[in-house]
């Protein structure tokens, strides 16, 4: 598995993204397909604008590792908060 320091930093977006949602009262479907999307978006740019090599080997992993990371942060604080106030 590939996971470096990006793939924290992506976490820990991931869980303010989770907070946010949260506190806007978004759904969990709905949230996954925004961070989704905006890490997807995010990434596209990163590519667009040079700052992400696309002929490195490992590329590819590492941005699946870093969307499972995101939305893996974004899900436990979602998931957390929510069983909190119930």
């Amino acid at each position: 598995m590939y996971i470096n320091g990006w793939s924290f930093v992506h976490f820990i977006s991931g869980m303010l993204l989770g907070f946010f949602f949260n506190v806007y009262k978004i759904n969990m479907v709905r949230m996954i397909a925004l961070v989704l999307f905006i890490h997807s978006v995010w990434e596209w740019w990163q590519i667009h604008i040079g700052m992400t090599d696309v002929t490195e080997p490992y590329i590819w992993t590492d941005v699946v590792i870093d969307t499972l990371m995101t939305l893996i942060g974004s899900m436990s604080v979602y998931i957390y908060l929510h069983l909190k106030t119930k």
